[in-house]
């Protein structure tokens, strides 16, 4: 076969290939996808690996990094299709939503008391209603799953306030993952310590408006493919 003719015949296939991948470009589906801030902050690796999974799904995702309430109703009322990273509770505005199989990812959360009441950390698991917490507003780990499990509630506007009322005995706990702890006042952590046997595991799904239904299943295979 001629030089001219193996020439053509790989230029043929360099346009083929070149316009198949120019297709699935120009055919990838926008998606409007919210994440929380704290998600954004906290779970980076697992946001890449779920962006990467809905590009392979066929998607273009636009993501919001938005407080956690605001997304999902956003996701609730349809404004966006999906929540990508969103801890499993009772919230009921998550009743109403398709959740994703599998989950994209988990963590520990860890039981933390102030140094000087490390006495606290052998209060079983199934006695917490003895005990207070100290939490932050608008957590919603805090409010579907940690809150019920304790007799009292202290409220706080961020994690170093927490911590400090853990400190100064206006609440006996709080939780947190360590990741969570990283930008905290080293002072403040110095007074607290870290029950090595209480830790709560939390796991992580995304969370799908039912009118995008018809995206369930792309989306589901491209999660398997990624995280199992």
């Amino acid at each position: 076969m001629s030089q001219n003719r193996w020439s053509a015949i790989l230029v043929g296939a360099c346009v083929v290939l070149f316009s198949t991948n120019m297709a699935t470009i120009v055919q990838a589906e926008p998606l409007r996808v919210t994440i929380s801030t704290v998600a954004a902050d906290v779970l980076t690796e697992e946001r890449i690996r779920v962006t990467s999974a809905l590009i392979n799904s066929g998607f273009t995702p636009d993501i919001m990094v938005l407080p956690a309430r605001r997304g999902l109703q956003m996701v609730a009322s349809g404004d966006a299709a999906l929540d990508m990273l969103r801890i499993e509770t009772a919230e009921p505005a998550l009743q109403q939503l398709i959740q994703l199989q599998p989950a994209v990812g988990s963590f520990k959360a860890n039981m933390l008391v102030a140094t000087n009441r490390k006495e606290l950390c052998q209060t079983p698991k199934t006695d917490r209603a003895s005990q207070s917490i100290a939490g932050v507003i608008g957590v919603l780990t805090f409010e579907q799953v940690l809150y019920p499990q304790f007799s009292r509630v202290e409220v706080s506007p961020g994690i170093e306030n927490a911590l400090k009322m853990v400190i100064t005995k206006r609440a006996d706990v709080s939780f947190w993952i360590p990741e969570q702890l990283a930008g905290v006042d080293p002072a403040i952590l110095e007074q607290i310590y870290v029950c090595p046997e209480q830790s709560l595991q939390l796991y992580v799904y995304s969370y799908l408006n039912p009118d995008y239904e018809w995206a369930r299943e792309r989306i589901e295979k491209a999660y398997r493919d990624m995280f199992e």
